[in-house]
């Protein structure tokens, strides 16, 4: 999604299957809401849409597990709730006379 936004995003390896993407924050709180909350909604979408059976029941789990991730306890549902906090704060001070 970064790269769809117009980032450039970096991939980076941290340990054997360990990965992290950075990318230089242009302080846009719609991007960043965006780009931190898409891969566990998509992932959780996926959750709910696949069909129930026995040799789907542990992918499933793990899909619908993201939820997890829009908790601010973790780094993408911290980055979605600051950018929600900021973007509320931005449309208070723009309705103020």
């Amino acid at each position: 999604m970064a790269i769809v936004l117009g980032y450039q995003p970096h991939i980076h390896r941290n340990g054997i299957l360990n990965f992290s993407v950075t990318y230089h924050n242009q302080q846009n709180d719609k991007h960043n809401l965006i780009i931190a909350a898409i891969a566990p909604v998509m992932s959780i979408m996926v959750g709910i849409l696949l069909p129930n059976g026995q040799n789907l029941l542990l992918l499933k789990l793990f899909c619908l597990s993201n939820i997890f991730n829009l908790l601010p306890v973790t780094s993408d549902g911290e980055v979605i709730l600051l950018s929600m906090i900021n973007m509320i704060r931005k449309r208070r001070n723009e309705n103020k006379p």
